[in-house]
């Protein structure tokens, strides 16, 4: 399995970073190649991310129940501070903590994308400055 997720990484990689070059959205390619996270130690490995165009799309449409649902989050925690047994408010709190551990756990994910993004701009070399120095006066070429 690690050798496929190595080989499913060296095929779509390039794929992903040549739409990120050319500054157009990622492909639908699922999962992502960033997505497999290996543990060096272990040789194992995990996908932090949807393996599915179904999975991206359920996840988009929960980020955005989620992002809707945290002011619903706050007056619920200061509603808990005044009544700290109300059961129906501790169930209904839990509930929403779901929706805060996912926005969490998917800023990470974006955050990692993010970085793995930018420390391949950083590794690519970049083309070498063209000469724009004027031979012409740097070689006392002046008309008398």
């Amino acid at each position: 399995m690690v050798e496929y997720a190595l080989q499913y990484k060296e095929a779509n990689g390039p794929i992903f970073e040549q739409r990120e070059r050319e500054g157009l959205p990622p492909p639908d390619i699922f999962p992502h190649p960033d997505d497999f996270i290996f543990d060096e130690t272990t040789g194992e490995f995990t996908i932090d991310g949807p393996i599915t165009k179904e999975q991206a799309g359920a996840r988009k449409a929960f980020r955005e129940h989620a992002l809707k649902s945290l002011p619903r989050y706050f007056e619920v925690a200061a509603s808990l501070k005044e009544q700290p047994k109300n059961s129906a408010l501790r169930r209904e709190f839990k509930e929403l903590k779901k929706n805060l551990e996912f926005l969490k756990n998917d800023a990470q994910r974006k955050f990692r994308l993010e970085a793995l993004r930018q420390s391949r701009l950083a590794l690519e070399t970049k083309p070498a400055e063209p000469n724009t120095v004027d031979l012409g006066s740097e070689h006392g070429n002046q008309a008398e």
